[in-house]
C-alpha cells in the first residue's frame, strides 16, 4: 500500500472494558510539539461511595505522550506505581485527587497526568495507601496500521481513505483510529476523524487547499500505545472555490460603505480577477462600476464601487 512502515513501541493493556478506553489523539489536551517517547500519559477515575469499597479505573494510558498534561503533585495518600518485570518497583508518584460530590454519599475524582516513563515498564497501578484500586498490565507488542489508499497519484473531489490495523496480541480486538490530513507535506495536520473504529472513510478534498504534497496520517490506539503510519505523498487539484464573502449570501440591511469581498480557498492568479470576472449588479441587473483588487497574501478579492 501507500503507507510507510508503522512505528510501534511499548504497549500496555488495561483491565477495563474496551468501551472505557479513550484515544487522546493529541486532541484532548494541549498538543505536545512531538510525541514524547520518554513520557507516559496516565488518566483514570476514582469513586468513593458510602458503604462500598473505594474503586478506581485507569482508562487513559498512552506511550508516547502526545499531549501536554501536568505531573502529579508528589504529595498525598494516592499513588501511581510503575512496575517492571517480576513486579519490580520502578517509580511511584504521589498525588491528591480533587473529589466532587455527585450525590449524597458518592464522591468522584478524575486524574490525568504525564509522568516519566522508565525503560521496562510492565504495569501501572493506582493505589490509595496500600489498597490497589486499579491496574493496567503490559502486553508484548504494539498494534500495527498500514494505509492502503490513497497511494501516490493525483486526485480531486471525494476520495476514499482506507487502511488495515491489527493487534498482534489479540486477533480481532477493537482498535481506535485517528485520521489526519496534511496539505503541506506534514508541516501541519488537520483532524479528519477521531477515535473511529472503522477502517475507511470518505474525504472531500475540495474542502481543503489544493496541494502537490498531500499526505494522510493514521494513528492506531489499542488502549495504551499508539502507532502511526503516514501515506505516500499525493496531489490534489480541485476547481477554485470561494470560502467566504461579504456581505454573506441573502443578507439584508447591509450598510453600503464596506466593499464587497470574496475569499478563495487557494492562491489565485491575480490577473484573472478583474472588473470583468468579479462584478456587482444593482436591483435591475445592471453592472455597477467598480474597482477590483486582489490580495495574494489573504487570497481575498475586493470590489469597491466607483
Amino acid at each position: 500500500g501507500g503507507g510507510a512502515a508503522s512505528a510501534p513501541g511499548e504497549n500496555l493493556r488495561g483491565r477495563a472494558p474496551a468501551s472505557a478506553w479513550r484515544d487522546l489523539g493529541g486532541i484532548a489536551g494541549p498538543a505536545a510539539a512531538t510525541p514524547d517517547a520518554a513520557t507516559l500519559t496516565i488518566g483514570g477515575e476514582i469513586a468513593r461511595q458510602a458503604g462500598l469499597a473505594e474503586t478506581g479505573l485507569l482508562d487513559v494510558l498512552e506511550l508516547p505522550a502526545r499531549s501536554a498534561y501536568p505531573a502529579p503533585s508528589g504529595a498525598g495518600e494516592y499513588r501511581l506505581r510503575l512496575l517492571g518485570s517480576g513486579a519490580a518497583l520502578l517509580v511511584e508518584h504521589a498525588f491528591t485527587p480533587q473529589f466532587t460530590a455527585l450525590r449524597a454519599g458518592l464522591d468522584y475524582a478524575s486524574l490525568l497526568f504525564n509522568v516519566p516513563a522508565p525503560a521496562g515498564v510492565r504495569s501501572v497501578q493506582l493505589l490509595r495507601g496500600t489498597t490497589l484500586l486499579a491496574e493496567a498490565e503490559a502486553s508484548s507488542t504494539a498494534p500495527l496500521v498500514t494505509i492502503q489508499a490513497p497511494t501516490a497519484g493525483s486526485y480531486s473531489g471525494a476520495i476514499t481513505v482506507r487502511w488495515t490495523g491489527t493487534d498482534p496480541d489479540a486477533a480481532g480486538a477493537a482498535l481506535a483510529y485517528t485520521v489526519l490530513y496534511s496539505t503541506d507535506d506534514g508541516a501541519i495536520w488537520q483532524a479528519v476523524s477521531l477515535s473511529t473504529t472503522a477502517t475507511q472513510l470518505a474525504l472531500d478534498t475540495a474542502q481543503y487547499a489544493n496541494c502537490t504534497q498531500c499526505r494522510i496520517k493514521i494513528i492506531v490506539h489499542d488502549g495504551f500505545h499508539s502507532t502511526t503510519a503516514v501515506s505516500a505523498a499525493f496531489s490534489v487539484a480541485n476547481a477554485p472555490m470561494v470560502t467566504s464573502t461579504w456581505p454573506p449570501d441573502d443578507a439584508t440591511g447591509v450598510p453600503p460603505w464596506p466593499p464587497v469581498t470574496a475569499t478563495f480557498r487557494d492562491p489565485m492568479n491575480a490577473g484573472t480577477i478583474t472588473a470583468s470576472s468579479f462584478t456587482l449588479v444593482d436591483a435591475g441587473g445592471r453592472p455597477v462600476a467598480a474597482v477590483v483588487t486582489h490580495n495574494t497574501d489573504t487570497r481575498r478579492a475586493t470590489l469597491a464601487p466607483a
